[in-house]
């Protein structure tokens, strides 16, 4: 298919009135899944019917696709949220070859329960063999929050912690400072955002709470090694 075929099919669908989720607002639904909210009460959100019409030509192949683009957005949030990478990755590879077993809605609903159930379990098992109780619940808020401020203040006061006792304690156990980790996972996810999603550098640095691009720029080089703008050029490279 060229460019010209493929702009005027995603023009059609844009016009067809179909909007699909943004990551953002799939990665709120399954972070508040693994945070502790009740599965069922958000599965309708997370509804396999949403682009019935336009990720495949039949509905079932469609559903298959929907649901196959959500295992990369749930292992990748389990792997942010302290899952083993390689461990999740596998799992993503066993869920997507069992979708295509599957052969009707409901079976489909039953994978992508259980998928999202498993992954759960993998956060729990590396949040209580890794660190303590209030770190946990402090990489858990930050996971949380990475699209707010989300200062080592606010963390503190979560957790009900003098916040330089919180400090010592993170930077004992975690290796590094509470706003150093902070600063790592907001860029990890702009480097996603910027790579993959193909947000602007002015978006990816409003959603992650920056108040100043150019700052936002030179914390990105400072941790990624190269600028937004080469990290695009080196992905468009391959």
């Amino acid at each position: 298919m060229s460019k010209s075929a493929a702009m005027r099919a995603a023009r059609k669908t844009m016009l067809s009135g179909y909007r699909h989720h943004s990551r953002v607002d799939v990665r709120g639904i399954v972070d508040a899944i693994i945070g502790g909210h009740d599965i069922s009460e958000l599965m309708n959100t997370l509804n396999l019917e949403t682009y019935a019409d336009v990720l495949a030509p039949t509905k079932l192949r469609a559903m298959q696709n929907g649901l196959i683009c959500l295992i990369t957005v749930v292992c990748r949030t389990a792997i942010d949220h302290g899952a083993e990478n390689e461990l999740a990755f596998a799992l993503s590879d066993y869920y997507v070859n069992e979708v295509e077993l599957q052969s009707t809605k409901s079976q489909l609903e039953s994978l992508t329960h259980e998928m999202i159930s498993h992954y759960i379990e993998l956060v729990r098992e590396e949040e209580q063999r890794s660190y303590s109780l209030p770190v946990t619940r402090a990489i858990r808020y930050i996971n949380l929050n990475l699209y707010e401020s989300c200062r080592v203040s606010d963390i503190s006061e979560h957790l009900g912690l003098n916040a330089q006792y919180f400090a010592v304690l993170f930077k004992k156990e975690v290796g590094i400072s509470p706003s150093q980790y902070i600063i790592q996972k907001k860029l990890d996810e702009a480097q996603y955002m910027i790579r993959y999603d193909g947000m602007s550098v002015a978006d990816a640095s409003e959603a992650l709470g920056y108040c100043n691009p150019s700052h936002f720029i030179r914390e990105y080089k400072k941790h990624i090694g190269v600028t937004p703008k080469q990290c695009v050029l080196k992905s468009s490279e391959k």
